[in-house]
């Protein structure tokens, strides 16, 4: 690639030097925020041919530190006032419980036996669904039969629509993924990706964690973990 710093250069360009482990110095006009320009130089190597090792390495490590450059870190921190001019807190539903953060969030539900919890998360995501355009995936790991065949149609019959207005807004799964095992989570996950739900209940935490301590380490880790499984494949709305 030849460039000199007095050629023209494109619409928010600018002339970057870099100097690489083994003391080569390469100059270009570039970007110092991308690192796209290097996969095209990528594409333009003769057919047959193999950089020299150096080349490869240097290669390697400008495009190592351009994706470093262009991904924003998790640990990235904000000043108070920055927070200010975010967008207000959204949520699914009129009552606040429900929240919609761009980063996703996990609640946990609980009472005692009795107390109307299938009904009342029914009543929240069906809100959503319905008022919000949420699509909502429901994983009922225990009587699943009960909550299509009696719970839901009586809970369209109080809203006056029928069980089919539901169609590719709300979808019950007669099963839940055992939260420990990566192949069920994974599995669950792909069944889901037509659907793309913004909201997925797990019908109950104790089915999904059966035979695991609830309150180790492992399992509350992937319940509350900010990367991988079913809340980082869900839809961010």
């Amino acid at each position: 690639m030849n460039a000199t710093a007095d050629a023209p250069a494109a619409a928010g360009e600018t002339w970057i030097t870099e100097t690489f482990k083994d003391g080569t110095i390469i100059h270009y006009w570039g970007d110092p925020e991308a690192y796209e320009w290097f996969d095209d130089f990528e594409q333009d190597e003769p057919e047959g041919e193999n950089p020299e090792p150096q080349e490869e390495e240097n290669r390697r490590e400008h495009t190592s530190r351009q994706r470093t450059k262009d991904k924003t870190s998790q640990f990235q921190g904000r000043w108070p006032d920055e927070y200010e001019t975010l967008p207000e807190m959204e949520f699914w539903e009129k009552d606040g419980v429900l929240p919609r953060f761009p980063e996703g969030a996990i609640e946990i539900m609980y009472a005692d036996f009795g107390c109307h919890k299938t009904n009342t998360i029914l009543t929240m995501v069906l809100d959503a669904a319905l008022k919000r355009g949420a699509k909502v995936c429901y994983a009922a790991g225990e009587g699943s039969f009960g909550v299509g065949k009696l719970r839901i149609p009586a809970h369209c019959r109080s809203r006056g629509m029928k069980t089919k207005d539901l169609r590719g807004k709300f979808r019950i799964v007669p099963a839940v993924p055992l939260l420990a095992d990566d192949r069920q989570v994974r599995e669950f996950i792909e069944a889901q990706r037509d659907l793309s739900p913004n909201i997925i209940v797990i019908d109950t935490l104790a089915t999904a964690t059966a035979g695991e301590d609830e309150n180790g380490s492992k399992i509350s880790g992937r319940i509350t973990g900010r990367r991988g499984g079913s809340r980082e494949h869900s839809t961010r709305s």
